[in-house]
């Protein structure tokens, strides 16, 4: 999938344990990593509305999820999202399992918007024929 795009729109998550510090989001596949911006919710259930863009080379890697402490010491869960599960130019409204790394059990749930767009030449074929008709 070369010259590929995955754009992730980081939302919101559920059921996280209490974290006074606030919580941040780690995303990460092909090489590149991206921490999000820290969310102070006391709640357990946090919000980001953040949208990070990766360029995909193979799309045979994962995407890498991991909710961990505003201070980044204490990992509260992780997940991973197999790209070719995503179809070309849809885009996905996820709400993805948390699982705590030690004792293998759910650690709440992130929401994350994706759209995985795998041709550029042929999104801006479709875009130009749309206007045509």
């Amino acid at each position: 999938m070369i010259n590929s795009v995955l754009t992730a729109n980081i939302v919101e998550a559920r059921g996280l344990k209490r974290s006074s510090t606030g919580y941040k989001v780690l995303l990460a596949t092909e090489g590149q990593t991206h921490y999000s911006e820290l969310s102070t919710s006391p709640s357990g259930d946090p919000l980001w509305k953040e949208v990070v863009t990766f360029d995909i080379r193979t799309g045979r890697e994962p995407l890498y999820i991991q909710v961990i402490d505003g201070e980044g010491t204490l990992l509260l869960g992780q997940c991973e999202v197999y790209l070719d599960s995503l179809l070309d130019q849809y885009k996905h409204d996820l709400w993805l399992q948390l699982e705590e790394p030690k004792r293998q059990e759910v650690a709440g749930s992130i929401r994350i918007n994706m759209n995985w767009m795998h041709s550029r030449r042929k999104f801006l074929q479709d875009v130009l024929r749309m206007h045509d008709t």
